[in-house]
């Protein structure tokens, strides 16, 4: 795939249904450290009760056919408490960064009947259902669909299934923004009226 065939451009979001039935992952990414947190924020409580990673996986499974979190080696599924519906895949390389991560991801993708995948942050469950709706409903194989709002882009980011052999050979931590770059042609960005595209946690102040 050259990265000049197509351009880029900017899709008002809007309701209404698919004419065709597409396969979306929901790839949600939680094997990081997160030092800067102090402890292991994928367990922290957020105001209303929830755990962080728990909110996060609760808000997007319902917009795909299937979810899955990405987990550290030793983490036990269990122990995370993950909602009914998600399903667990350990990365081998998580301690080389998210780019590893995410990577190894993809790889465990292979051979699932999938049109494209949602790369989702672990600490992000701020993202409105309307925003989940609008992505998936721009989503297909060859495109690569982001949210923007007020001129800036965030997550989720939805990659069409002839992306995955470029996300497959990320490594370390670099995550998907070299992919972006190079192929910023395929890119449809979303309006959405929505600041939780950019809203994560790095320290205990951001869950208030």
């Amino acid at each position: 795939m050259s990265s000049d065939s197509h351009k880029s451009h900017h899709v008002a979001a809007t309701a209404g249904s698919r004419p065709d039935a597409l396969h979306f992952i929901a790839l949600v990414l939680a094997a990081g450290r997160g030092h800067r947190f102090g402890s292991d924020k994928r367990r922290a409580r957020l105001p209303d009760g929830r755990e962080l990673l728990c909110a996060t996986v609760d808000s997007v499974l319902p917009y795909f056919a299937q979810t899955f979190v990405v987990l550290r080696q030793e983490d036990s599924a269990l122990a995370m408490n993950l909602p009914a519906g998600a399903s667990v895949l350990h990365a081998a390389h998580a301690h080389e960064g998210m780019g590893a991560s995410l990577a190894d991801g993809i790889r465990a993708l292979h051979g699932i009947e999938c049109d494209a995948v949602a790369v989702v942050l672990g600490d992000m469950p701020w993202v409105t259902p309307d925003t989940l709706h609008a992505l998936t409903e721009q989503a297909n194989p060859s495109r690569i669909v982001r949210p923007v709002h007020k001129g800036r882009g965030g997550h989720p980011v939805i990659f069409g299934h002839e992306f995955w052999t470029a996300l497959s050979a990320l490594g370390q931590d670099e995550g998907a923004r070299g992919i972006l770059t190079i192929y910023r042609d395929y890119i449809d960005e979303i309006e959405v009226d929505d600041p939780g595209i950019w809203r994560d946690v790095d320290q205990p102040q951001d869950i208030a």
